[in-house]
């Protein structure tokens, strides 16, 4: 059994320019070991909306 304790924890947020399928990906470096390289696709539907205005 191995057990991992994870010191950040992290939520990303994303705007999409338009419907569509996406891919993120990320890469986790590990101390005194290797990387790893995560990734999923995810698609948006229905209609584009007008940016909101930066505050």
């Amino acid at each position: 059994m191995v057990a991992i304790r994870l010191s950040l924890l992290t939520e990303e947020r994303w705007r999409v320019p338009q419907p569509g399928r996406y891919l993120a990906y990320a890469e986790f470096e590990r101390q005194e070991s290797g990387g790893q390289l995560v990734s999923g696709a995810f698609e948006v539907s229905g209609a584009a909306q007008p940016d909101a205005p930066s505050p």
